[in-house]
């Protein structure tokens, strides 16, 4: 994986389900990740199921912006949520 690219977990149904509690948000408000997207290709070849209608965790790290911002990753990383789409 390059180190720019964001890293892609497909959820269980029961981690979506949670996901949706705790967030207080609905499958509609979710923006899409096409089926044949790059990074669900990875995660296929790699022997994970990304079947259509799953939730997929994308997590983005932000580079340093300048001396005085975050050193810790996490604390510049963004976690959005994705449903995967066939078209």
């Amino acid at each position: 994986m390059h180190y720019l690219e964001p890293k892609h977990e497909v959820l269980s149904a029961k981690e979506a389900k949670e996901v949706l509690l705790n967030e207080q948000l609905s499958l509609d408000e979710f923006q899409f990740i096409l089926f044949k997207d790059a990074a669900l290709e990875k995660l296929r070849l790699q022997g994970i199921d990304t079947p259509v209608g799953a939730v997929v965790r994308v997590y983005t790290v932000r580079p340093r912006l300048n001396k005085t911002d975050f050193a810790d990753p996490e604390q510049r990383t963004t976690i959005r949520y994705r449903i995967i789409v066939s078209e």
